[in-house]
């Protein structure tokens, strides 16, 4: 099982390193950056259906990019808010940064999350297989209830008071 943890501001986690060992690569730790797009006049949040389980909804959310060189996790957000859900907004503050970490307590993952106000849904994105859909507070709280990285985000946005 998989621990999760609010993090303080903490810096981006450099990329993978080699070991001297028969120069196997270490285990990289995941970096991830998502959004939580807020409708703040309907009070309504933005989630996209899920790529690995059918029915399942959740927060636009993705993997930083570590090449060329290493992506920031707002630059990421907007890409991934972009990509994944094909919105593009200003992100208004950051929600939290979450660890995940295993079962010895030893961090694997980092994610960032944004609040995002958006301004332009399109019609046409990258993965436009996803659908979207506009819900409630509590609605999003239902729908992300074993994603641990979602309610943590959706209990520390704007919408929460």
């Amino acid at each position: 099982m998989t621990t999760v943890h609010k993090a303080a501001a903490l810096p981006v986690p450099p990329a993978a390193q080699l070991t001297t060992e028969a120069q196997k690569p270490k285990k990289t730790l995941k970096h991830s950056a998502g959004i939580l797009a807020i409708d703040k006049e309907h009070r309504t949040i933005l989630l996209v259906s899920s790529l690995k389980r059918e029915g399942a909804w959740v927060l636009p959310k993705g993997t930083c990019m570590t090449e060329p060189q290493v992506e920031a996790p707002e630059s990421a957000a907007r890409r991934i808010a972009w990509e994944v859900a094909g919105v593009r907004g200003e992100l208004r503050k950051k929600v939290g940064t979450f660890t995940e970490a295993g079962k010895k307590g030893k961090i694997n993952a980092y994610n960032w999350m944004y609040e995002m106000e958006v301004y332009k849904m399109e019609d046409i994105w990258p993965e436009q297989d996803r659908k979207r859909v506009w819900v409630s507070y509590e609605d999003a709280m239902r729908a992300t209830a074993d994603r641990p990285i979602a309610q943590l985000a959706i209990k520390h946005c704007s919408l929460s008071n």
